[in-house]
């Protein structure tokens, strides 16, 4: 009898007109925002690919495979989820300094980040409702997969790829600028 011993590392992505917000996942077989993970905010049309390169390498790196009481206490839990999932979007509101959370999800794209066996697989997102995205209509199809040991820049890249994989196509979808305003936190 074989034990189910995942080895991925995850992390989950947003972007709109206004950021880029990266942040660690943890799990076992589902995963989570992980509050103790770290978090970075970077303002969208500043961002180089080498920093968002590093913040998804810094999210992944901090990505926790825990055990099923952890999980239900830290990440699954009802009130624990809640919880983390208004913290999150308290500080997302913070850094871009808009006031209603309509506006900022509106137009939010989601892609989840998973790194294993020295791949890093995006995977796209369609946003269905104002907090609720799925898998995009095409499927694997729509993922972009890139080895781990890639420069920043070309891991930087693959993101900015996957969230224009992700639907509906929003109008201020533009290449990202040079230059950075970069939030990376760790609880």
């Amino acid at each position: 009898m074989s034990v189910y011993q995942p080895s991925e590392k995850w992390a989950g992505a947003y972007s709109n007109e206004f950021l880029l917000s990266i942040s660690t996942c943890s799990g076992f077989r589902g995963t989570a925002g992980d509050p103790a993970g770290v978090h970075a905010r970077l303002e969208r049309k500043k961002a180089t690919e080498s920093e968002i390169g590093t913040a998804v390498l810094s999210c992944l790196a901090e990505s926790r495979i825990l055990d099923t009481n952890e999980l239900q206490e830290e990440l699954f839990l009802r009130e624990n989820a809640s919880r983390n999932y208004l913290e999150f979007l308290a500080k997302l509101l913070e850094f871009t300094k808009i006031k209603a959370k309509r506006t900022l999800l509106r137009e939010m794209h989601n892609c989840g980040i998973t790194l294993d066996s020295g791949y890093i697989t995006i995977t796209p997102m369609q946003h269905v409702k104002l907090e609720a995205w799925q898998g995009t209509i095409r499927g694997v199809d729509d993922y972009v997969v890139i080895g781990a040991s890639e420069p920043l820049e070309k891991i930087g890249a693959a993101l900015i790829e996957g969230f224009r994989r992700c639907v509906p196509k929003y109008p201020w979808q533009v290449k990202l600028g040079a230059a950075s305003n970069v939030s990376l936190t760790k609880k």
